[in-house]
């Protein structure tokens, strides 16, 4: 786990670096910098929202950038078919949370 880690932020490093250098260099290339945003948010999320987690409040996920694209009771039986919409994505986030009666 800790070696990913290491990779992730080296990863990191060099995009932002690469980043900044792009904008010194030429300001027309507003494509290319907006792919390595878009990349960079990408390994951000991965590294921060890797693995099972607890207490994530949908508010926070929220404020990262997610939507909701399904909201269904737990006992609610998904088909495959009903996921098959996410498969565009390139993370996608299961949760759940238990209900207080």
């Amino acid at each position: 786990m800790k070696q990913k880690q290491i990779f992730h932020e080296k990863e990191i490093f060099d995009l932002k670096k690469e980043l900044s250098e792009l904008k010194v260099s030429n300001e027309d290339n507003k494509k290319q910098i907006s792919d390595l945003r878009k990349e960079m948010s990408y390994l951000i999320l991965t590294h921060k929202y890797h693995g099972v987690l607890q207490n994530v409040s949908l508010k926070q996920l929220l404020n990262e950038g997610f939507k909701v694209g399904m909201k269904e009771l737990y006992s609610y039986k998904n088909t495959f078919e009903e996921f098959q919409k996410f498969k565009k994505y390139s993370l996608v986030v299961l949760a759940a949370r238990m209900m207080i009666l």
